[in-house]
């Protein structure tokens, strides 16, 4: 999935929802950025079909 134009990020983004990686919390030195709820959307469904997991 693509992300155009958001908010302080300087550079157009992908998101690769076929590569989910698990990385602790303090980790995160400091947050970019915040996603629409629309791309939310779509990336939850683009993972639960990778997942092959059924919405509730």
């Amino acid at each position: 999935m693509f992300l155009y134009h958001l908010s302080r990020i300087i550079q157009d983004s992908v998101v690769l929802c076929e590569q989910i990686r698990v990385i602790d919390k303090s980790r995160i030195i400091r947050i970019l950025g915040h996603l629409e709820q629309s791309y939310l959307t779509q990336i939850e469904q683009a993972i639960c079909t990778i997942l092959d997991i059924t919405t509730v």
